[in-house]
């Protein structure tokens, strides 16, 4: 993978997406350890892979302050 916008690229959502395609495509390989449930905050990533979900929608858009950014 080459990033060529780095104002764009959301790596955590990417990261998330790649779990899901691995999961949704190697289910009975595919395994979560309590490290993700670290990385992550809580077990909501880890339960919504091992029920199927589409953890994709645990990654909202990112919000832009009003008034633009003061450092970019």
């Amino acid at each position: 993978m080459h990033v060529t916008d780095a104002r764009t690229f959301r790596p955590v959502l990417t990261a998330v997406s790649m779990m899901y395609l691995a999961r949704t495509q190697h289910p009975e390989e595919f395994a979560t350890t309590p490290f993700l449930d670290k990385l992550w905050g809580s077990d909501t990533l880890a339960r919504c892979l091992e029920a199927g979900g589409d953890p994709r929608e645990l990654c909202p858009e990112p919000a832009t302050p009003e008034g633009g950014l003061l450092y970019a």
